[in-house]
């Protein structure tokens, strides 16, 4: 079980690696983020960095992604299939229900 904030984020993840694809990323490099200031930046900055953090190290307990560790933070973060194949099979590639879930989701967190 996760918190609704991690996941929103979990979810924003796996938007975040569906898009990559359809931009002609390679697998690998979908699933491949680099440190924990820069993902901030770039994709979560309705949180606090810190928390954050926090939520994403909680993805890491629950297996969903592999955290490079860093100075209290992540060096780099990997998606792991489990995540990929979750969210597949919830969703079953259907956009719109992904989309309304994520806007749910984002209401409940104040993102």
């Amino acid at each position: 079980m996760l918190t609704n904030e991690a996941n929103f984020v979990l979810h924003h993840f796996y938007k975040i690696y569906k898009d990559r694809l359809d931009e002609g990323y390679s697998e690998e490099m979908a699933r491949y983020f680099y440190d924990d200031e820069q993902v901030h930046h770039d994709y979560f900055l309705g949180f606090n960095f810190d928390d954050f953090v926090t939520y994403t190290k909680e993805l890491s307990s629950n297996e969903y992604v592999t955290l490079g560790y860093g100075d209290g933070g992540f060096a780099e973060l990997i998606i792991n299939p489990k995540l990929i194949i979750e969210m597949e099979n919830l969703y079953k590639n259907n956009a719109k229900k992904f989309i309304n879930a994520l806007i749910d989701l984002k209401k409940l967190v104040g993102a």
